[in-house]
This record gives structure tokens, sequence and C-alpha cells, in this order.
């Protein structure tokens, strides 16, 4: 449903993020980047008018993790976990119901992707990305909650010489498995992702 004020200007507000990390590298193949997070910033949705406002603070901590590696000369990995806990802070507003969580926003996601590039195949390389993300919710109220998915994605590329120009074939086919999965809008609407699709391309360096 959209806004009854879009295309509105909202006024500026202030955020706060706080961050820290460290990273370890026990060999040139391999190394683990850990992060946590604490960030604070107003929540914006529909309110009980349908208009789209500022009706408090929402606020994001987690820590989050990442591995490289290169587990042979034609194989490489690269991992990555989110583990998050949103929050709705809101302000008082009578009649105004609000639920625990932000909309769209998820407890947990994670990534795994890997590239292949084999040596007896010169130019080509492979690579494969497995994606899961957690339950959102898709209202101020949390009433409508969506539930988590897994999508995998897969591709190719072919790296080669065109009349003495870098070219570049690349095909890829996202969500293999036609998830058919939800997208949110900032303001709880809906959007059906178009599951499987096939795409090819061609670049060409002038």
């Amino acid at each position: 449903m959209a806004a009854i004020n879009r295309g509105q200007v909202l006024p500026s507000t202030k955020s706060s993020q706080e961050e820290i990390g460290t990273k370890y590298a026990p060999s040139s193949s391999l190394s683990f980047l850990m992060g946590a997070f604490d960030i604070d910033k107003s929540y914006f949705a529909l309110d009980e008018n349908q208009e789209y406002n500022n009706l408090g603070k929402e606020r994001h901590r987690g820590i989050e993790f990442s591995l490289t590696e290169t587990l042979t000369h034609e194989l490489r990995m690269v991992a990555g976990l989110l583990l998050m806990t949103p929050e709705v802070l809101p302000k008082t507003a009578p009649g105004e119901v609000f639920g625990k969580l932000p909309i769209g926003q998820t407890h947990r996601f994670g990534q795994i992707s890997l590239n292949y590039s084999p040596t007896q195949l010169p130019g080509i390389s492979f690579d494969g990305v497995l994606t899961y993300s957690g339950s959102r919710v898709a209202s101020v109220d949390n009433r409508t909650p969506i539930p988590g998915f897994s999508t995998l994605d897969l591709g190719a590329r072919y790296q080669f010489c065109l009349e003495q120009h870098s070219t570049t074939l690349r095909l890829e086919i996202p969500d293999v498995t036609n998830t058919l999965n939800w997208g949110i809008l900032n303001d709880g609407g809906l959007l059906r992702w178009p599951g499987r699709r096939i795409f090819a391309y061609l670049i060409v360096d002038l």
C-alpha cells in the first residue's frame, strides 16, 4: 500500500554506529574476519494513518564473521555469517501497535561462494553462491511474517581476445531452484522476486 505522503521530503535525523573488528590470517591462503556492531537510527515506516513517518528508533546489534580460503590453486571460497538482534524502540504514539522487530530485518544471514578456475581450461571459470536469509516481518505490528529462504546462484565466465580486444562472455543463472521468495519494501509492501532466470553478457574492452 502506497503512503499518502509519497514523495514528501522527510526531516533529517541522527544515527549512531559503533564497530569493532579483528582479522586473523594464519597463512597467505586463509584469513578470518570477525566484527561486532551497535547501530541506532530512526525507524521509518507506515503509521496507522498510512503516512510514511518517523515512528521512533530501531537498534541493530550483532556480530559478523567471514572466512576467505584458497582451497587449491583452482578453487577459492568466501563465506560469511551475520547474527543480529534488530529491535524497535518506538516513541509514544496513542493507538499505534508496534511489534518488537523492524520491518524487513532478519536475525540471521549467511552466504558461501565458490570460484573454480580449472587449469585444463584456460580463461574459463565457474562460480556458485549459496545464500540463506532468516525470517522477517512486513508490517509495523509484526503480524505479517515472511519465512526465511535459501537461494543458489550459478555462473560461468570465459575470457578471451576478440580482434585483439580483451573480451568476457558471462553466463548467470540466479535462483537456480526457483525459490520465488519475497522482497520487503521500506513501507512494508511486498515484491515477489522473479525466481530462476538466465542472463548472458558479452563485454568487450575497446
